[in-house]
């Protein structure tokens, strides 16, 4: 075995006090046999092997020493937590590299440093009073506090501390493990939340909850579980007993052999059942969803499950099968036809009735599509209907069309047909149609159709003879509206020539008298006077008569001079103001200017006798081919429907006589807003 080699220049402590031992002992040595010399010798150099052995072991412990050392180093820095170890006054003696990551500093600017730099300002106060517990006590103390990386950013921690105790100068040291609580926090929030969502869940969706610990019978319901079984959280806590009073009776024996099923199968126990409510007797219908909780060695050990409250399911579906009945009900009993129709055409579904009016058998039917037995006429307008319905462009249609029966006949019905389409895609399903037999009604149209032609004839007939009648009483009117006014002019014309003639020589013989007569009579010149005067109110009252029946400026000077002739006179006697507008180049011949001159007397005669009006506008133009005569006044108005359905002789005989020239009266008005008459001939007849 090799020798271990020293420096000489630097003798270790051990081989000094052994040299010394050495020599102290010589003289013994000196003094022994060769025997003993040799026996020493031999004892020495087992001594040294000795030596050398633990020497050996001493240098493998020493390199196991510093292997575990570097695994613990190892350990230390790189654990899952931050360790820090802190003087009295908050100096950072040692950290591991966790805790530089978490902090996000480098170990040289850590050790050394105080660690409340790297804690929140909101959270020194916690620091403190955690260091404090732990000087108080021999036992971790733990605490949650929020760090403060280097770059500013803070995050959530816990903070697990023990205290040690110096052996020299009685300080206590801090020893402490580090936990980034950010991810379990948010573990626990989301724990939280993921809680509070079941729970409402569970709420909003009306679950009861239950759960029974077999072995002692402890049983634990939530809220809504005591209200569907009718009970008051408050009273006493569930039991096995207050369940099973609650199954109604009719049930009870189904109940307990699914769950002695759900027990040794390890199922699920879920039978619909029903309970009788504690508080007011009411019978509910329970869907409950159910499993035995075994332990490791299978045996049950809790009965935990759910609740739902489906008494309105079980309500609705007992009314949707109802409601199913009364479909097929009245699907097969009703008057008319009905009929379920695929979009390709083919028949999905038929009533008696429609077989009836069809001919066919409901197998016959079912094997052939509505296009076989669609009269050939009418199957491209039934395509066109059906395909406007598939593309959404119409929601039903409906129409009249002939069906060809089993025997070869044709039947007229009509059909109304919408389209059912699938809730979610909105895809056409199929289309329902209603069919009504026709045939009688189409064969009396038909009927009808002929009567009313031949009535269309008699009465094409009559219209005829009546428009031929009134066509002769219009003319005749007008005749007799020329023969009026040619005997008013004749009798115009005499008055002013006669009369006239005959009052101007008795005012001339009058004046011949007087001059002759002697004026020493008394009283004869006033008489003669009062004579004179009477005889120029007749000459006045001649010459108005004769302008009423024909004023001569409506032949000599023509309408618009006779028209401002006529508002004058209007003003005159009425006091009503009249405001004019009249064209100035106004040719018409005699016919139409005396019936605008009458139209336009007859207005103003209407005005004073009914509109208790203060003032009127006349207006006289030509238009596109056509006269205008328009008279408007400001007075009290009138209803001209009213007043036309009470058979008003006076506006019929206006609008007869502007129809006697192709032209129309048209009144507007309305009660005390005044009244408009405008009067429209076309010029054409003036040729």
């Amino acid at each position: 075995m090799p020798k271990k080699r020293t420096n000489p220049t630097k003798p270790m402590p051990l081989r000094q006090r052994a040299e010394a031992a050495v020599r102290a002992s010589r003289t013994d040595v000196a003094r022994m046999s060769p025997k003993e010399k040799q026996r020493l010798v031999h004892e020495l150099q087992v001594h040294q092997i000795e030596l050398e052995i633990q020497n050996e072991e001493l240098r493998r412990a020493q390199g196991e020493l510093a292997q575990s050392r570097d695994r613990f180093n190892h350990l230390y820095d790189f654990a899952p937590v931050g360790y820090v170890t802190l003087a009295p006054d908050g100096t950072v003696l040692e950290a591991n590299l966790t805790l530089t990551t978490m902090l996000g500093v480098e170990r040289t600017k850590l050790v050394g440093g105080k660690f409340t730099r790297f804690v929140s300002r909101d959270a020194q106060d916690t620091l403190y009073l955690h260091q404090h517990a732990v000087l108080g006590s021999d036992v971790k103390q733990a605490c949650d506090l929020r760090l403060r990386r280097a770059d500013g950013k803070s995050f959530a921690a816990r903070m697990e501390t023990i205290g040690i105790r110096d052996a020299v100068s009685a300080a206590c040291h801090y020893r402490s493990a580090i936990i980034d609580t950010t991810e379990r926090n948010r573990a626990e929030q989301a724990l939280r939340e993921n809680e509070e969502r079941l729970r409402l869940a569970v709420d909003g969706a009306g679950m009861g909850t239950w759960d029974v610990e077999l072995k002692t019978g402890a049983t634990v319901w939530n809220r809504r579980h005591y209200q569907i079984m009718g009970y008051e959280p408050n009273n006493s806590p569930p039991n096995w007993d207050m369940w099973r009073s609650r199954i109604h009776p009719d049930d009870l024996d189904r109940v307990m052999k699914a769950r002695k099923s759900a027990l040794e199968t390890k199922g699920l126990y879920n039978p619909e059942h029903r309970i009788v409510r504690a508080d007011n007797g009411e019978i509910r219908w329970l869907a409950p969803f159910a499993r035995y909780i075994y332990n490791e060695a299978g045996a049950a050990i809790r009965f935990a499950g759910v609740d739902f409250d489906i008494t309105e399911s079980k309500h609705a579906e007992q009314a949707l099968r109802d409601s199913e009945e009364r479909f097929r009900s009245t699907f097969e009993n009703v008057a008319v036809g009905i009929a379920h129709v695929a979009p390709d055409g083919r028949w999905l579904r038929v009533n008696d009735k429609f077989c009836q009016i069809v001919g066919y058998r409901r197998e016959q039917l079912l094997a052939k599509t509505f296009q076989d037995i669609t009269h050939a006429d009418d199957v491209s307008a039934n395509l066109a209907l059906l395909r406007r319905a598939l593309v959404g462009e119409i929601e039903t249609y409906a129409m009249e069309k002939r069906y060809i029966r089993s025997d070869g006949s044709a039947v007229w019905v009509n059909l109304t047909t919408s389209l059912v389409r699938e809730a979610q895609t909105q895809a056409p399903l199929y289309f329902i149609s209603v069919v009504e037999n026709i045939s009688k009604r189409k064969r009396a149209e038909d009927q009808l159709l002929g009567l009313a032609e031949d009535l269309e004839r008699q009465v094409a007939a009559r219209t005829a003879e009546l428009m031929a009648s009134q066509e002769q009483l219009r003319a005749l009117a007008e005749r007799a509206h020329e023969l009026q006014e040619n005997e008013r002019a004749q009798l115009a014309r005499e008055l002013h020539d006669e009369f006239g003639a005959a009052f101007t020589a008795l005012k001339v013989d009058l004046h011949w008298i007087m001059a002759r007569f002697p004026k020493s009579v008394g009283g004869v010149e006033e008489k003669a006077r009062v004579m004179s005067e009477l005889i120029d109110n007749s000459v006045e009252a001649v010459r108005r008569t004769a302008s009423l029946l024909r004023p001569r400026l409506l032949d000599d000077f023509g309408l618009v001079a006779a028209i401002e002739w006529q508002t004058a006179e209007f003003q005159r006697r009425t006091g009503i103001q009249c405001v004019t507008r009249l064209a100035e180049d106004v040719d018409l011949d005699r016919a139409m200017s005396t019936a605008l001159y009458r139209l336009l007397q007859e207005t103003l005669t209407n005005v004073a006798r009914h509109a208790k009006a203060t003032k009127v506008h006349v207006g006289l133009q030509i238009d596109g081919g056509k006269v205008l005569l328009d008279v408007q006044d400001n007075g009290i108005g009138f209803d001209p429907e009213a007043a036309m359905n009470d058979r008003s002789f006076g506006l019929i005989g206006m609008q007869e006589r502007a129809y006697a020239f192709g032209g129309h009266v048209r009144f507007e008005s309305r009660p005390l807003h005044g009244a408009t008459v405008i009067v429209e001939i076309p010029l054409a007849r003036k040729a």
